[in-house]
């Protein structure tokens, strides 16, 4: 019994990832942009990677624009169009 209650478990799974996967395909076809909102505008994005590049520290950086050293250290490791879709 618990063997048939298991294969339907893994069948709903299934189900359920191919229905989340198409629902997703959707909404990028639909220009819906997926993953963590970008922290810094392009503007500061530019200008802290200006920053890091010359030297600064990803603490200080942060601290200028009042956020968490990742925010930054994320945020400058995207390319430039990352604002369109983003699926992580």
């Amino acid at each position: 019994m618990l063997t048939v209650l298991g294969g339907l478990a893994v069948f709903e799974r299934d189900l359920i990832r191919t229905r989340t996967g198409e629902g997703r395909a959707r909404a990028v076809t639909r220009g819906v942009k997926m993953g963590r909102k970008l922290t810094l505008a392009p503007h500061q994005r530019r200008e802290a990677i200006k920053r890091r590049d010359q030297g600064e520290t990803l603490a200080d950086i942060a601290r200028s624009y009042n956020i968490k050293a990742y925010g930054v250290k994320e945020d400058a490791a995207l390319p430039e169009n990352s604002g369109t879709v983003f699926v992580r």
